[in-house]
């Protein structure tokens, strides 16, 4: 159980990463699928590399940050003392 003092800090830093999470998550697939005809000239295994990077590459870099997200806020979790309890 988390003190009540703690509460609001607690709730600060967690909306706080995730806003900085959701936002960078928007630029990078607004700027990921403005930008990826550019690298379509270009050829991977026979596929346009803007093709790649908007399908493939985003989509792991997603993964990613969720893996990301999911620490860095289990990490704030115990400094705040709202973990749980297993």
């Amino acid at each position: 159980m988390m003190d009540p003092e703690r509460f609001i800090p607690y709730w600060r830093v967690t909306s706080r990463l995730s806003f900085m999470l959701a936002g960078f998550l928007f630029l990078l697939m607004t700027l990921g699928l403005c930008f990826s005809h550019i690298f379509d000239r270009f050829q991977f295994l026979g596929f346009p590399v803007g093709v790649l990077l908007a399908g493939h590459f985003v989509v792991l870099l997603i993964i990613g940050l969720m893996f990301w997200f999911t620490g860095t806020q289990d990490h704030v979790d115990n400094n705040y003392g709202a973990n749980e309890d297993l």
